[in-house]
């Protein structure tokens, strides 16, 4: 019985000590100040965003689809799932999958129909981007970014600008008028005919397309030199000198369909007579 009492007496100990143990440990504990739900969900979005802008510059396309995906699972505000959505547009745009691109533009601009893209892109997408946006703002009942009767108000506002610049002068009065200057007719000479125009047109094209070439060339150079670069900052220098280098060659190329069509309907639409006397 004795022996009983001590070993209940002995556990009881026990576990007052260990009582004791974890309550001195926890005062040392030191207090620290709570990290807000907020603050933790913007820096992971930031980062997530960050990643894919690295990844896009690195051409690595489908990773960057991926962290972007993320981060509209982590946005809280509307600009940042706009700013994730514009992103992806011009992702899904140099994967040449164009009718994914204006959407995913739409939905950002659905959130912010004031937003502009992030980075600089090329001519095309610029252009459908710009129609997709007066689109949104037409469905939204916006006015559009330049609004009407801007030029009409400030012709409007003329007369009153000159009444005070020119002592005297009041709206009624009537403005002073300048003769405009003689136009002189020009003779042409025979053979500056329009048969000339589209073989300086077709020459134009002919430059374009090869210069363009040459762009394409090298900046397949570009991409493989940054497959061999050892450090990361090399590695982007590199594939920003491809991306401008693609992006001029594309241009140009474009430039180069435009002028030989443009030379060929010309000397289709010249009188036959015309062209006779051009290419004599």
């Amino acid at each position: 019985m004795n022996r009983l009492r001590g070993q209940r007496l002995g556990n009881e100990l026990h576990c007052m000590s260990l009582a004791l143990a974890l309550a001195g440990g926890a005062q040392a504990l030191p207090i620290r100040e709570p990290v807000t739900t907020a603050g933790f969900v913007a820096r992971t979005f930031d980062e997530r965003l960050d990643r894919a802008a690295r990844l896009y510059e690195r051409l690595e396309y489908e990773l960057a689809l991926a962290s972007l995906a993320d981060a509209q699972t982590l946005a809280r505000t509307d600009e940042q799932r706009a700013n994730a959505l514009l992103y992806e547009g011009i992702v899904l745009a140099d994967l040449l999958q164009h009718l994914k691109s204006l959407s995913a533009f739409r939905k950002g601009l659905m959130l912010r129909p004031e937003a502009s893209l992030p980075i600089k892109v090329s001519p095309k997408v610029q252009r459908d981007f710009d129609e997709v946006r007066k689109e949104v703002r037409k469905d939204l009942g916006l006015p559009p970014t330049t609004p009407p009767g801007r030029a009409s108000a400030e012709v409007s506002d003329r007369p009153a600008l000159l009444e005070k610049t020119v002592p005297g002068l009041s709206q009624s009065s009537p403005l002073p008028r300048s003769e405009p200057p003689p136009v002189y007719p020009i003779r042409a000479n025979k053979g500056a005919t329009r048969a000339h125009i589209p073989l300086a047109i077709a020459s134009v094209g002919i430059v374009s397309a090869s210069v363009g070439s040459y762009f394409g060339v090298i900046s397949r150079g570009s991409i493989q030199n940054a497959r061999e670069a050892s450090s990361l900052d090399a590695q982007r220098q590199h594939l920003g000198s491809a991306r401008g280098e693609v992006i001029t060659a594309n241009v140009l190329f474009g430039l180069a369909v435009a002028s030989v069509t443009g030379a060929v309907i010309l000397y289709l639409t010249a009188p036959s007579e015309q062209i006779q006397d051009g290419l004599q």
